[in-house]
């Protein structure tokens, strides 16, 4: 299995993933039901993670080797195991006070879009990271631009029964 070693900052810490860089995660097939994992794919992924990756499966999601799908996710696989893929949307609190108009021309001049407005916190968008640009690398990116509190990748993950 090839992996990148990946950063990103969330709540002021530090987050290491491992990229598979021979996976992505596409949607499954327009009839819902997605084909059968391949044992080689789960065992690439991480032989721990086979629950999760069952799940995304249950989910309608599919494994394929990335050159097949170069507008799939990207794997992820987080600490202990766990599975993310990634998303093209970042979670962005602009830094200071500003209207929402002031907001989106300051996140458009850095590339991204605004898709949503969150209502639980000043100053709090999704926002959509341009096609062909890496999402995680644009929120360092864009964090470190001081314009902004954060810049968090979103990221899809499995969530354990309790």
């Amino acid at each position: 299995m090839n992996t990148i070693e990946r950063t990103y900052r969330m709540r002021g810490t530090q987050v290491h993933l491992q990229e598979v860089v021979d996976l992505a995660a596409v949607r499954s097939a327009s009839t819902g039901r997605p084909r059968v994992l391949t044992a080689a794919a789960v065992g690439a992924i991480a032989p721990e993670a086979e629950s999760q990756v069952r799940a995304f499966e249950s989910a309608g999601w599919e494994f394929v080797p990335r050159h097949q799908a170069a507008d799939g996710a990207k794997v992820y696989l987080k600490s202990g195991g766990r599975v993310a893929l990634g998303t093209n949307r970042l979670t962005v609190r602009v830094a200071g006070e500003c209207s929402d108009k002031e907001a989106a021309e300051l996140l458009a001049c850095h590339g991204f879009a605004v898709v949503d407005r969150l209502k639980f916190a000043p100053n709090l968008f999704v926002v959509e990271v341009a096609s062909g640009r890496d999402a995680i690398e644009a929120a360092e990116r864009l964090a470190a631009s001081g314009e902004v509190e954060f810049a968090e990748p979103e990221l899809i993950e499995v969530i354990p029964r309790r």
